[in-house]
């Protein structure tokens, strides 16, 4: 199959120029919310239906480690990649070529008969899947201004969540059909393949910076100005919050639960694989609606000179609620009756949901709108992902001599109280970074008016 794209000039007829006016903002938010949640599909997949394809595929259980962990070292890579491109290129034309033509390797995947096969496919797969979220974080900060910027990504990410919880439960049902796992993946990959051409039909792409303040007017001018280059990306790492929030990133053992969640109810607690995703379901859906929650706290707060770092006291005390809930999960021993387990993993999804809606505005009102789409990258599928990959092959290592549940025990919960002490630190950093960007802000304005 052969997709020829031109990154700069295809939709550049499309671009709209006052956010504030800009008509089908929210479908751009719908869209990318839908492109979102396939892309958490594909990922999930293997970790709910792995018990179903360990032994249709010959494959032992460790094997779950090494797969999953490919799949997130290659969007750990590719992932700032595709921000950078997003910072360069039509962003319209990246989200149709990775979510939409893309979609064929995840179909591909349905069809595997051994692990080499699933090992190639998945690094392929995961390699187009990471370009949604830098780029899609990007437009959110095009679309929305700082102080609405929190709940339109919560609204993204509270669709995606929310629309997570009945995939996740679909899928897991899929354990008792027939060669159920490769119809999951049939699935996803068509869906992907209807999200690019959704996108392609009904997004529209906003000038970048156009709802920095009082750059509305001539946003398109420095825009040109101030081109996205490689130069440029250095100067990231110069930003001290950045580079703690990367930090912090990188630490986010939580993620590994989606991995290995379903296998440790089912070996740690005898709980089916299908009931089990209904937990999963739970985790899901308190991520769905923390997500909308701290969208609206975080618009609520907004980021005034006198609360700067109201966004940066809320997501500390949600992470720390996290270590509590955390600890229970996995903990405590509730028997076989997935009612407890469900409430304590839909507290746990609702506090770290507070991480995207928060930090998200936080990390555009510190960085310049050519770089922005490129900190996201590093950020959320970078620095996460390559801390993800660490940790689940990790798991994967140390289960056979500690056992699955203390290593995720002690492991992902001690993460957590690192982080804590992380945001310590940002407190005393990020108010800084905020008033050197906005003066970068105000001397470009003052040069174009």
């Amino acid at each position: 199959m052969t997709t020829s794209i031109n990154l700069d000039d295809d939709f550049d007829s499309e671009i709209e120029h006052d956010a504030g006016k800009m008509p089908g903002r929210w479908t751009n938010v719908v869209l990318l919310s839908f492109a979102g949640l396939v892309d958490g599909v594909e990922g999930g997949i293997l970790g709910i239906l792995f018990t179903v394809m360990r032994p249709a595929l010959g494959l032992a259980t460790s094997a779950l480690g090494f797969i999953a962990a490919l799949g997130k070292l290659v969007g750990a890579i590719f992932g700032p990649l595709w921000g950078m491109a997003g910072d360069r290129y039509n962003r319209k034309a990246i989200l149709v070529f990775a979510t939409g033509v893309w979609g064929i390797w995840t179909i591909a995947l349905g069809m595997v008969n051994n692990y080499t096969q699933v090992l190639i496919l998945v690094a392929i797969s995961a390699a187009g899947a990471s370009a949604t979220t830098p780029v899609t974080n990007s437009v959110l900060s095009d679309l929305f201004t700082d102080k609405t910027r929190g709940w339109a990504k919560g609204v993204w990410a509270g669709i995606t969540g929310i629309l997570g919880i009945i995939a996740i439960v679909m899928v897991g049902q899929l354990e008792n059909v027939p060669d159920g796992w490769r119809m999951g993946y049939y699935a996803a990959g068509g869906l992907s393949v209807l999200s690019g051409i959704l996108i392609y039909f009904f997004y529209k792409e906003p000038v970048r910076g156009q709802t920095d303040a009082g750059m509305g007017a001539v946003a398109q001018k420095a825009a040109a100005a101030h081109e996205f280059s490689f130069d440029k990306v250095k100067t990231l790492f110069k930003n001290r919050s950045l580079k703690l929030m990367l930090v912090d990133k990188f630490l986010i053992g939580t993620v590994t639960l989606f991995t290995f969640l379903p296998t440790f109810l089912a070996d740690h607690r005898g709980i089916p694989v299908a009931e089990g995703s209904l937990v999963v379901g739970a985790l899901a859906g308190g991520l769905g609606i923390g997500r909308f929650i701290a969208g609206a706290l975080s618009t609520r707060i907004g980021d005034g000179s006198s609360r700067i770092n109201a966004r940066s006291i809320i997501y500390h005390v949600a992470l720390t609620l996290s270590f509590v809930f955390l600890v229970i999960s996995l903990a405590v021993d509730f028997g076989t009756d997935i009612g407890p387990y469900a409430i304590i993993n839909l507290l746990l999804g609702f506090v770290l949901a507070f991480d995207n809606p928060i930090m998200h505005p936080m990390i555009a009102r510190i960085t310049t709108p050519e770089l922005r789409s490129t900190a996201y990258g590093l950020w959320q599928s970078g620095s996460e992902r390559l801390g993800d990959v660490l940790f689940t092959l990790l798991v994967g290592l140390l289960t056979a001599s500690m056992g699955l549940d203390n290593v995720l025990l002690y492991m992902v919960s001690g993460l957590v109280l690192i982080r804590i002490v992380i945001w310590f630190v940002i407190y005393r950093t990020y108010s800084d970074d905020v008033a050197y960007n906005d003066m970068i802000l105000a001397e470009r304005l003052a040069e174009l008016e």
